[in-house]
């Protein structure tokens, strides 16, 4: 959730507590997020998502490579996509590769506080596996220090595998 204004280095630490519409089972995941220009006014990105069902154990991990960038900026408001890839593991099951396309907006509420709003696809690569979602993403982070930020969001997960996901970050940037 934390914009990187110049060529600068961030590590973000997540947790999040998530919530099936399917199953009614709860699930744990962690995650770190590492981002860094490269270039182009472009920020690459590489990020570890792991996820435990409270009920039964079932893990899950998300490894993806990511590239965003700004698409405009007017005022207190600036557009942004993000494109990804990544390798799914389900315990017990083969790996799936998928994508990611994930346009967003946000809105500078002060120097130090910012909102979000952003909707991700997410699909399979190959055909035939459910791995397709549409998330409707809500956000605010807060600037303690320059090098320093906290975000809060919120997750609204249909398709395959319904969820609503509530997530605390940290963000260091140096």
């Amino acid at each position: 959730m934390a914009g990187l204004a110049s060529a600068q280095t961030s590590v973000t630490l997540g947790a999040s507590a998530v919530e099936s519409d399917v199953n009614g089972q709860n699930t744990n995941r962690t995650s770190i997020t590492v981002r860094t220009g490269v270039g182009y006014g472009l920020v690459g990105d590489v990020g570890v998502i792991n996820s435990q069902n409270s009920t039964t154990n079932s893990t899950s991990v998300r490894q993806e490579l990511g590239l965003s960038g700004t698409v405009f900026t007017a005022g207190a408001f600036s557009a942004t996509v993000r494109g990804g890839l990544g390798l799914k593991t389900v315990s017990g099951k083969d790996a799936t590769s998928y994508y990611s396309v994930e346009p967003g907006v946000n809105y500078r509420v002060t120097d130090a506080l910012t909102a979000r709003v952003a909707y991700r696809f997410r699909d399979a690569v190959s055909s035939g596996v459910a791995d397709r979602s549409d998330t409707t993403r809500l956000g605010l982070s807060y600037a303690l220090t320059k090098n320093d930020t906290i975000g809060l969001g919120y997750d609204i997960v249909k398709k395959d595998g319904a969820e609503t996901a509530t997530t605390f970050s940290y963000t260091r940037s140096f």
